[in-house]
Formats: C-alpha cells, sequence, structure tokens
C-alpha cells in the first residue's frame, strides 16, 4: 500500500477520524486479539504488516537503528562480528543499561537513535504500518 500512516481505520464511519497511526491504542483500548478478534484482525489487516525477521528489534522500545543493520558494534576487535541489528540482544545479554552502563550506552551511540514522537509505535511488537509514512 501506498497511502499515508493517517490512513483512516474505517473511511466508511462519517466523522470518524481513528486513523492508522493510532492502531495499537486502539487495539490495546477496544479491539484486544482475545477480547474483540474481529475488529483485532480488521485493524491488523487494514493498518499493519508482519516485520520480517531480519526486520526485528533491534534497539530498545522508543529506539531504532541509526545506522546499516550490518554496521559492527566493535569494528576494530578482529574477528568480532557482531552488528546492530542484534543491538538488543546484546543489551539484555551483557551490556544491560543498570548492570554495564559504559557497554549500553556504547552500542545506543554506535547503532540507536531516538524514535521521534510522532514515530512513537503503532502496531503491535513484531508488526509495522504497512501503510507508507507520505503518500
Amino acid at each position: 500500500l501506498s497511502v499515508a500512516a493517517e490512513t483512516l481505520i474505517w473511511p466508511n464511519q462519517e466523522g470518524d477520524d481513528r486513523s492508522c497511526s493510532n492502531a495499537l491504542v486502539y487495539i490495546n483500548e477496544y479491539c484486544g486479539e482475545d477480547d474483540n478478534p474481529g475488529c483485532y484482525e480488521y485493524i491488523m489487516r487494514t493498518c499493519c504488516a508482519a516485520v520480517a525477521e531480519e526486520e526485528a528489534q533491534s534497539c530498545p522500545d522508543g529506539y531504532e537503528l541509526s545506522v546499516a543493520a550490518e554496521t559492527l558494534i566493535w569494528p576494530n576487535q578482529e574477528g568480532d562480528d557482531r552488528s546492530c541489528s542484534n543491538a538488543l540482544v546484546y543489551i539484555n545479554e551483557y551490556c544491560g543499561e543498570d548492570d554495564n552502563p559504559g557497554c549500553y550506552e556504547y552500542i545506543m551511540r554506535t547503532c540507536c537513535a531516538a524514535v521521534a514522537e510522532e514515530e512513537a509505535q503503532s502496531c503491535p511488537d513484531g508488526y509495522e504500518l504497512s501503510v507508507a509514512a507520505e503518500t
């Protein structure tokens, strides 16, 4: 699809301005997968697409990759092929913000950038907007 993220979820409902940019809010409020599966499936079909495995979350919530996924985190370490695509794995395993702040900050500086507020999460984890940000 090549429509704006402001695509209306229910365009046939006159005056209903709920858009895909807030899909996760609507899913959490009244279109839960278990509570209202028809509504959930409709929103997911209209707004969200599964994230390909290679596009899975690489940075902590609220952050996104700021460099190519293949960027090496420690390029000066001979034979070290750890890349930014797995930054979150390394943070969770041994570079935690509290346990190892120097390592955490280095990975974040090297690989991740804060997500702008207007780009905040719109779909459940493992999904992304299936509509383009701009027309």
